[in-house]
C-alpha cells in the first residue's frame, strides 16, 4: 500500500508530527516525519535603487514605463502576486514593453523553468481580451477613440498578475503608466508571496506619477499590425493600413509631425501620411499608417512626436508593430467531428476554409490513410475549390460511410501550388452499437423510444415506443421496415424503460437526449461507479472518480485498463522520474496516454474522439501547445 504525504504550510516553520499505522492484530507503526517552510528571499531592484519609483509627468493617452527587477536571491523558487485591481492606470509588460496577456492556470506555477509574468485574473470581466499599450488589438480603421471605460461611464479595473521567480533568478519587467485622466498618483505597489499576505519589506515601494492634460490626443499610441502576409514576387503589393486620429485638445493651434528617422532600416516597412500638419482649436485629422512586411519576421520602429519647430524634446513616441508571414489557408474550427452513425449511413459535414494572402489558388486535397488503407472519406467543394481575393471562403463539405465498425482520426491536407501543406485533424465513427448510436438516434427520432427485443436470447433492439412497428429490422439494426401486417407484434415482456420517459416534440429533438444523459450520467451514478472500482479494481482508493483518475500520472485509470484487458498498456510514466521541468513531464504524461489510447484501439475501443490532452489534469492541459489552431494546424512545406 502506497501513501501520498502533502505539505501545505501556512507559515514559515519547522513542522515535526508522527504518522501512526495501527496494524489489526499487530504492533503499531510509527513514522517520524519532519519537514520545514521557508519564506523565499525574494527582493525588488530598479535601476537607480531608490525608495520611490517615480514617473516623470506623463499627458493623458501617453505611455511611460520603469524598468523593474525582482531578484530571488535563495534557493527556494517564489510566487509572488502583484496587485494592481485598484490602479487601472498602471500595468506590467515585458522587457520589450509588450503588455503581459497570458493568463496564470492556477496556483501552481512553472517555478522550475526560467519563470515568467502571467494575468492572475481579470478583475472586470468586460476586459476579456487586452491589447497592447495604448492601443486596440487589430487597429481603429476608423480612427475611432480606444476604449478606456465602460459602458456605465466608470473607469475600468485593473488587472492582478502573477510572478514566477526561480531560485537565484532575476526576472525584469517594465510598470507601465498609461494615465487616461488628468489626476496625482501616490500609493504603495502591492507585492505579497501567492497564497499569503505577507509582504516584505524588500518587495515594498511607493509609486509616484502625475498626468497632465494633453495637448496632442492619439487614438494610439501603439498602432500593431499583428501578422500580415508577406507578398511573392510578381505579386501587387498592396500594404496593410489603419488609421490614426489626432486631436487637437490645446487652446491654441498646433503643429506636429511624426519625425521618423531617415537612417531607420525600417522606413520603406511602415509608412506615415500625412507625417506633419497644423491643427486649428478642437480640431482633428487622421493620418494613415501602411505597413508593408518584406520578410517573414516581426518589425517594430518608434516614432518621435513633436509639437511646434523645437524637436529638442519630444512630446510623446508612436510604436508601429508587425509580423510577416506565408500565406496560408484557415479554417473555422481546429478540428472536424463527423457525426456518429450506424453502418451504411452517411455521416456528413460542411466546413469552411478561407483565404489569407493568396490572390489566387487552386485548392488541392489527400484523403488520409489509416492502417495502409484508404478511410471511406469524400470531399467535395459544393462552389468549387478555387480561392481568391473576390471569393476568399469556400465551403468544403466531408462525407463518411462504412459497413464495417470503423473509428479513426486523421488529418486531412490540403496543399497550395507549392505543395505546401495545411492540414485539419478529422474524426469518424460508425458502428451499429445502441449506446453509441444514442446522439443519432435521438437526432432522427423526437417521440421518444424504449429497448425492447422478440423474445428471450433475442437481441435488443431501440423501437419507437409510440409506433407499433411490424417486420424485421433494417440493415442499421435501429429503423424498422416500412411494411406492416395486420398484428401488430407485442414486446412488452422484454421491454426496458431507460427511454420511457423521454420524449420531445420535433422543435427540440435534441432535449430528449440530454435530459436522459443528465439522468443516466448523473452524480449519484458516478458515485455508484467509484465505490465499485474502490472495492473490486483499484489498489488506492479514491474519493473523487475524476480527479482520482488524473492523479499520480493516471494510475487508477492504468489499473482500470490492466483488470479489463489482462496485462498493463505500454509507455507507463513512473511518477518518480518525471522531469523537473513541468512542461517537460507533461510531456511524458501526455505520451503515456497516447499509448494508451493506442493500446485500447488496438483491442476494439472506439476512442477516435479521445484526445491524449482530454485525461490530462487542468494545469497541465494549459502548459502544452494547443492540438488545433485555426490556421490548419501548421503551414508545412512537402
Amino acid at each position: 500500500q502506497e501513501l501520498q504525504l502533502a505539505f501545505r504550510p501556512i507559515e514559515a516553520h519547522l513542522y515535526q508530527a508522527n504518522l501512526m499505522v495501527h496494524v489489526r492484530g499487530g504492533k503499531d507503526l510509527k513514522l517520524p516525519i519532519r519537514a520545514e517552510a521557508k519564506v523565499p528571499q525574494v527582493g525588488l531592484r530598479t535601476d537607480d535603487d531608490a525608495e520611490a519609483i517615480k514617473f516623470d509627468d506623463s499627458f493623458v493617452g501617453s505611455c511611460s514605463f520603469k524598468l523593474l527587477h525582482l531578484v530571488n536571491s535563495g534557493q527556494i523558487p517564489a510566487i509572488l502576486t502583484v496587485d494592481l485591481s485598484e490602479c487601472p492606470d498602471f500595468v506590467l509588460a515585458d522587457e520589450d514593453k509588450h503588455l503581459i496577456t497570458t493568463t496564470a492556470t492556477g496556483l501552481e506555477e512553472d517555478i522550475s523553468g526560467p519563470g515568467g509574468i502571467s494575468i492572475s485574473k481579470p478583475v472586470n470581466d468586460d476586459d476579456s481580451e487586452t491589447s497592447d499599450l495604448g492601443s486596440d488589438a487589430e487597429g481603429s480603421e476608423d480612427g475611432s477613440e480606444p476604449r478606456q471605460r465602460n459602458l456605465a461611464g466608470q473607469q475600468d479595473k485593473g488587472l492582478r498578475y502573477r510572478i514566477a521567480v526561480p531560485g537565484n533568478k532575476t526576472i525584469s519587467f517594465h510598470l507601465g503608466f498609461r494615465p487616461t485622466v488628468v489626476d496625482a498618483y501616490s500609493f504603495r505597489l502591492n507585492i505579497s508571496l501567492a497564497g499569503s499576505d505577507i509582504s516584505e519589506k524588500s518587495l515594498q515601494r511607493v509609486i509616484m506619477a502625475k498626468s497632465l492634460k494633453p495637448r496632442l490626443v492619439m487614438s494610439q499610441t501603439v498602432v500593431d499590425f499583428q501578422s500580415k502576409v508577406v507578398m511573392r514576387e510578381g505579386t501587387s503589393k498592396v500594404p496593410n493600413r489603419i488609421l490614426l486620429k489626432l486631436s487637437n485638445e490645446d487652446d491654441q493651434e498646433l503643429e506636429w509631425q511624426l519625425a521618423v528617422d531617415p537612417t531607420s532600416t525600417y522606413r520603406e516597412i511602415f509608412r506615415i501620411e500625412p507625417s506633419m500638419g497644423k491643427l486649428q482649436p478642437g480640431h482633428s485629422t487622421q493620418v494613415q499608417v501602411a505597413f508593408t512586411p518584406l520578410g517573414v519576421k516581426p518589425y517594430e520602429m518608434h516614432v518621435p512626436v513633436y509639437l511646434g519647430r523645437n524637436q529638442s524634446t519630444k512630446y510623446t513616441e508612436l510604436t508601429l508593430r508587425g509580423i510577416g508571414s506565408h500565406p496560408n489557408i484557415l479554417f473555422d474550427r481546429p478540428e472536424v467531428v463527423l457525426p456518429v452513425t450506424p453502418l451504411d449511413v452517411p455521416s456528413k459535414l460542411v466546413f469552411y476554409m478561407y483565404n489569407d494572402g493568396y490572390e489566387a489558388l487552386d485548392v488541392k486535397y489527400k484523403v488520409p490513410f489509416a492502417d495502409s488503407s484508404k478511410i471511406p472519406l469524400t470531399v467535395t467543394f459544393p462552389e468549387g475549390s478555387r480561392l481568391s481575393q473576390t471569393s476568399n471562403t469556400l465551403p468544403v463539405e466531408i462525407s463518411f460511410c462504412s459497413s464495417k465498425p470503423f473509428s479513426f482520426t486523421a488529418n486531412l491536407d490540403f496543399f497550395d501550388e507549392e505543395n505546401t501543406k495545411f492540414s485539419i485533424p478529422v474524426t469518424g465513427c460508425t458502428d451499429n452499437c445502441i449506446f453509441t448510436n444514442l446522439s443519432y438516434t435521438f437526432a432522427k427520432r423526437v417521440k421518444g423510444y424504449e429497448l425492447a427485443a422478440e423474445g428471450p436470447n433475442k437481441a435488443i433492439m431501440l423501437i419507437d415506443k409510440e409506433e407499433e412497428i411490424l417486420g424485421q429490422p433494417s440493415l442499421n439494426g435501429i429503423e424498422a421496415l416500412e411494411k406492416s401486417s395486420d398484428t401488430p407484434r407485442s414486446h412488452s415482456q422484454y421491454k426496458g424503460s431507460m427511454w420511457s420517459s423521454f420524449s420531445t416534440s420535433e422543435d427540440n429533438p435534441s432535449s430528449a437526449h440530454e435530459r436522459m444523459l443528465r439522468k443516466v450520467y448523473s452524480k449519484k451514478h458516478s458515485e455508484r461507479l467509484r465505490v465499485w472500482l474502490n472495492m473490486n479494481v483499484l489498489q488506492d482508493p479514491i474519493d473523487d472518480l475524476v480527479l482520482g483518475m488524473s492523479a499520480q500520472c493516471g494510475r487508477s485509470l492504468i489499473e482500470l485498463i490492466e483488470v479489463m484487458f489482462g496485462r498493463a498498456p505500454p509507455g507507463r510514466v513512473n511518477p518518480d522520474r518525471l522531469s523537473a521541468v513541468k512542461k517537460e513531464a507533461v510531456a511524458q504524461i501526455l505520451h503515456q496516454y497516447e499509448e494508451i489510447i493506442s493500446f485500447v484501439k488496438g483491442y476494439g475501443g472506439l476512442l477516435a474522439g479521445i484526445r491524449p490532452e482530454y485525461l490530462l489534469r487542468y494545469e497541465d492541459y494549459c502548459r502544452i501547445d494547443p492540438p488545433g489552431t485555426a490556421a490548419g494546424g501548421g503551414r508545412q512545406t512537402s
